[in-house]
């Protein structure tokens, strides 16, 4: 190939990939990128349901109690959780994180503990749920 050619080609790739990532979410994206950009509704959200957005968003910024539970408007907090509402972990409905230098807190961050599956039981469980619980600690720590 020539080289003016293989310059060519370079040169459209980049700016192909510079536009995708410009939108990485594709039309889902928003026109943030600051701290309340995951707090937002997709950018090709109808209006029709932008209502249906906000209710989802309450239910994740506001606490859950664990069920069964004098209201059923906020129950059903698993058997075993971290905290009692997503934001809590999800800070800015993002990931977790783990804590800052000299923070003893780590609010957001937890570790996955699992067995090796040895019984054919123990395969299917490891395909259907991901992992096998440590006997003594559990799935989570």
């Amino acid at each position: 190939m020539k080289p003016y050619l293989l310059s060519a080609f370079a040169a459209i790739l980049s700016t192909s990939a510079m536009a995708y990532d410009a939108k990485s979410g594709g039309n889902t994206s928003v026109k943030q990128d600051g701290a309340n950009a995951y707090s937002l509704p997709a950018t090709n959200l109808p209006m029709s349901k932008r209502l249906d957005f906000s209710v989802g968003n309450s239910f994740f910024r506001n606490p859950w109690v664990q069920a069964p539970a004098t209201t059923d408007a906020r129950d059903g907090l698993g058997p075993l959780f971290n905290t009692n509402g997503c934001q809590n972990c999800h800070i800015k409905d993002g990931r977790g994180h783990p804590p800052e230098k000299d923070d003893i807190h780590a609010v957001s961050m937890l570790v996955r503990l699992s067995i090796p599956a040895m019984t054919p039981e123990q395969k299917k469980a490891y395909i259907m749920d991901g992992g096998i619980p440590e006997p003594t600690y559990g799935g989570q720590l």
